[in-house]
């Protein structure tokens, strides 16, 4: 049977082909999804694009690192754009997923998804890599993947893009920490803003790079990015070709914002999705404190913050 998501993807599919949205858009498409899924009026425009955090891509080394590990938006911003696009009429509820089990994972998106819901997961793609994934085929980045329903085997249907996954894929993305592990060639020279390198490299600015060390977030020095970073810099001058080649697999490790998630998404002015509302304030107190469903903070707009952020 299809979801919500899935009968209203053809209409967004147009819309979205006219808009000529750019990379790292998977939040505003995740909003507009939300509004055609539960048919809440709601406009494309460009404005909405603010919300992006874009990846500054002839910057310096520290400062396209600095743009990295935001890029995109957070889970808290997708839902503060939902509840703009939508005017109000949209509730966002955020579960954070670190720490949870496949079995709560799968148990809890079987529950949600046959109600008059939107489910959006915040997964970090990279804990999909393996030795044996083909280095052009390694995940860049973190996405905001809507759960379209139940697909054979027990797997999850995913819409935008189309994609299925396990109870136990779906933990390794979401079960993780805050991290991104970015390439040595994007580190090393500018790239275009469809992440791809011009016939001539351009080299970054590395002359900032120490101020990478007095990062308010301390996970920078905690990780060794700077470090890293000489080390990598001093293959380059050893093994250019080997450092720029397609073949690299070097990556290095920075924090991220993003918190890895559950955002489930209610039209306030329904009646079986207030239901839906108490069914989720029910469960979390019911569950003892620290597990994956306890009470998400929310901010004064009444959209969900991540504690992360």
């Amino acid at each position: 049977m299809a979801s919500l998501l899935e009968l209203s993807a053809a209409s967004l599919k147009r819309k979205l082909e006219a808009a000529n949205l750019p990379p790292s858009s998977c939040g505003v498409v995740g909003a507009y999804a939300v509004c055609e899924a539960l048919g809440v009026p709601y406009e494309l425009s460009s404005s909405h694009l603010s919300f992006i955090n874009t990846r500054s891509h002839s910057a310096s080394i520290a400062a396209y690192l600095r743009s990295r590990s935001q890029a995109g938006m957070t889970a808290a911003t997708l839902a503060e754009l939902t509840h703009h696009v939508s005017r109000g009429r949209i509730h966002a509820t955020f579960i954070p997923s670190r720490g949870s089990t496949a079995e709560e994972i799968a148990r809890l998106l079987r529950q949600f998804l046959p109600q008059k819901t939107v489910i959006i997961l915040t997964l970090n793609l990279q804990m999909m890599d393996t030795d044996e994934v083909d280095v052009d085929q390694l995940a860049d980045a973190w996405h905001h993947h809507p759960v379209a329903g139940l697909g054979e085997g027990g797997k999850f249907r995913m819409i935008y893009p189309d994609a299925e996954f396990s109870a136990e894929e779906l933990h390794r993305m979401l079960d993780c920490e805050s991290v991104l592990l970015v390439r040595a060639r994007d580190i090393l020279y500018q790239t275009t803003p469809k992440g791809t390198f011009e016939t001539l490299l351009y080299p970054r600015d590395m002359g900032d790079l120490e101020e990478l060390r007095r990062e308010e977030d301390p996970r920078w020095s905690e990780f060794s990015v700077v470090d890293s970073l000489y080390e990598l810099l001093h293959d380059a001058d050893d093994y250019f070709y080997e450092v720029l080649s397609l073949r690299n697999r070097k990556r290095i490790r920075i924090p991220a914002i993003y918190t890895p998630g559950i955002t489930i998404f209610v039209d306030r002015n329904d009646t079986a999705a207030r239901q839906t509302l108490e069914n989720i304030t029910m469960i979390n107190q019911k569950l003892p404190a620290g597990q994956m469903l306890s009470t998400p903070t929310e901010r004064k707009s009444g959209n969900p913050e991540e504690a992360a952020k």
